[in-house]
């Protein structure tokens, strides 16, 4: 599990090669080169409700709820359905 992190200024923010199962919320992702690449399988960047900050994400909230409307695509196999739109605390 990577939760409540702030991962700033790097060539990759964070990389996952052959690991699966892993869950990455509530973590801002902020100046890297790429923000994060997946090349597991079965890793969560939501919970269901809320995921992370991308500083890159260009999605709108159309209910005012700091969850963006569409999904965030991770570099080869992720996605979080549910990117907020502020830094995470």
């Amino acid at each position: 599990s990577v939760r409540a992190n702030r991962v700033t200024q790097n060539k990759v923010g964070l990389a996952i090669g052959n690991g699966e199962g892993n869950t990455i919320v509530g973590n801002s992702f902020i100046g890297n080169g790429i923000n994060a690449q997946d090349g597991g399988r079965d890793n969560r960047w939501d919970n269901g409700s809320e995921g992370n900050y991308w500083n890159d994400y260009k999605g709108k909230d159309g209910n005012g709820d700091g969850i963006g409307d569409t999904p965030y695509n991770i570099l080869s196999n992720g996605v979080d359905h549910y990117p907020l739109l502020k830094p995470a605390p």
